[in-house]
C-alpha cells in the first residue's frame, strides 16, 4: 500500500475518532504521516503540528504535502459558529496546498451536504466541499452517514445510542429516523483507498444496512433491557437551551442514507471496499 500513497499524507483534524483510526492504520502500512491540530493530542508514530490555524510551520507542511486528508470540522461548535468551524478550516487547506505537489486531497464531508440546506451544518459541508474542488488539487470528496466504532470503542455517536446500566436512554424523535451507519474502519479503508486511487469528486460513502434508528439501538445494546424514552421532534428542538445545537438536533432526527442504485455514487463500490456489517461487528 505505502509504494502507491504519495508521502508524507497530512492529516488536518487528526485528534479526533477518525483521524486516531487513520494515523494508526498508516502507521500500520509504514506510511509516513504529519498531523495538524489545535492542540497536542497524543499520537504516537507521526509528527505533530499544533495551532495549525495560525502556525506558519503548519502552513509549511501543507504546502509541501504530497497527500491530505481534511478531517477538520465541528457538528457542536463553539457558539453555532459553522463558518469558522468547517469552512474557514478549509479555506486555509485550499489556500495552502499546492497543486504542483498535492498529489491528492480527501475530504470527510457528510450525507446531506448542499448549499441549499437550511441546516447550518449541512450548508457549511457543502461550501467546505466547493472551496476544495476549486483548490486546483485532485479531491475525492467522502459524504459520509453516521460513523460506529468497535464495541471497545464506539466514538461520539455510538456512545450517544448507548445506555446505561439502569437502561434508560433518551431518543430524540420517534426512533423510526431511516440511517445506514458506516463502521468506523470502513471510512478508514475509503480514506487510504481514495488516497491511492484516482477518483475524483463526491461519493457517499455508508453501510450496508439501512435501519431505523431504534433498530440500530437494539444493535448497540446487546442483551439490555432498554427503557427507551423518546422525545418528540418539536420538544427535541428545545434542547438548544441546553447547549445542544440546532443543526446537530435536526441531524439526528433525519434520515441518514442513499438509496441503492439512485443518483449518488457509492464510495464502496468505487473504491473496493466491502462495507461492514454493524448488526454483525457488535451481536
Amino acid at each position: 500500500m505505502n509504494q502507491v500513497i504519495p508521502e508524507p499524507v497530512v492529516i488536518t483534524g487528526a485528534s479526533g475518532q477518525v483521524g486516531r483510526a487513520l494515523v494508526a492504520e498508516l502507521q500500520r502500512c509504514g506510511i509516513r504521516s504529519q498531523v495538524l491540530v489545535r492542540k497536542p493530542a497524543g499520537l504516537s508514530h507521526c509528527e505533530e503540528y499544533c495551532d495549525w490555524m495560525e502556525s506558519s510551520e503548519a502552513e509549511a507542511v501543507l504546502a509541501s504535502a504530497a497527500t491530505v486528508v481534511h478531517l477538520a470540522g465541528n457538528l457542536k461548535p463553539a457558539q453555532g459558529d459553522y463558518t469558522s468551524a468547517n469552512v474557514k478550516t478549509t479555506e486555509r487547506v485550499a489556500q495552502s496546498v499546492s497543486p504542483t505537489c498535492c498529489r491528492r486531497l480527501v475530504f470527510l464531508s457528510f450525507h446531506g451536504a448542499s448549499t441549499s440546506s437550511t441546516n447550518p451544518y449541512l450548508a457549511s459541508k457543502a461550501l467546505a466541499e466547493n472551496t476544495l474542488l476549486s483548490a486546483g488539487v485532485p479531491t475525492t470528496i467522502l459524504r459520509c452517514c453516521h460513523i460506529v466504532g468497535s464495541p471497545s470503542h464506539p466514538g461520539p455517536t455510538a456512545s450517544s445510542l448507548i445506555a446505561g446500566s439502569s437502561g434508560v436512554l433518551q431518543v430524540l424523535g420517534s426512533g423510526s429516523q431511516c440511517w445506514a451507519p458506516v463502521a468506523l474502519q470502513d471510512v478508514v479503508a475509503a480514506i487510504v483507498a481514495a488516497l491511492a486511487g484516482e477518483h475524483d469528486g463526491r461519493f457517499d460513502l455508508q453501510g450496508p444496512e439501512v435501519m431505523q434508528l431504534d433498530e440500530l439501538i437494539t444493535v448497540l445494546n446487546p442483551g439490555k433491557r432498554l427503557l427507551r424514552l423518546h422525545i418528540p421532534a418539536p420538544l427535541a428542538h428545545l434542547l438548544r437551551f441546553t447547549g445542544l445545537p440546532d443543526a446537530l438536533i435536526e441531524v439526528m432526527l433525519s434520515d441518514c442514507f442513499s438509496e441503492p442504485g439512485g443518483e449518488a455514487t457509492q464510495a464502496p463500490a468505487i473504491l473496493g471496499i466491502t462495507p461492514t456489517s454493524i448488526r454483525h461487528q457488535w451481536i
